[in-house]
């Protein structure tokens, strides 16, 4: 197979700092919106308001929310990644840890709330970046062996 083409297929090594928290925050800020979009259809009716007021109030709070975390994320991400020279484990444990840690300090007065985001964050980031690449913690290259087949899936 034939290495991706980097005009075409960016990749965590070509893209840029700026790019990478860019990206990031505007998906955060697009995932932020369904959020607060879903949220508002299922809330109680404030008397008083509007129901139009209450859904934009509600779909701003948690785009700005969602946009900042991911935006954290990215750039952290980015810049552990650049720093260290290379994109393994550690960058996204890294990133998802600093992120949450901000997100947790600006949203409760604990300590340890903060360390609990931090954490949360740390593993869902983690787990994210496994499920894009089953490759993401071993590298399997150095095997010749091929693959194991299930018992079910044997030929004969």
């Amino acid at each position: 197979m034939a290495p991706r083409d980097p005009k075409f297929a960016p990749d965590a090594e070509t893209q840029g700092t700026l790019y990478q928290t860019t990206s990031a925050g505007v998906l955060g800020v697009l995932v932020g919106g369904v959020y607060g979009a879903v949220g508002s259809a299922f809330a109680k009716e404030i008397p008083g308001t509007s129901s139009m007021t209450a859904t934009a109030s509600n779909l701003m709070k948690y785009a700005g929310l969602f946009g900042l975390g991911f935006a954290i994320y990215g750039g952290t991400r980015a810049t552990v990644t650049g720093a260290r020279g290379k994109l393994d484990a550690w960058s996204p444990i890294i990133a998802g840890a600093a992120s949450g840690a901000v997100m947790g300090a600006s949203s409760t007065k604990s300590p340890l709330g903060a360390a609990v985001m931090a954490g949360a964050f740390a593993v869902t980031a983690t787990l994210a970046e496994m499920g894009s690449d089953p490759h993401y913690l071993f590298d399997f290259s150095q095997y010749d062996n091929k693959p194991i087949m299930l018992a079910s899936s044997k030929q004969e």
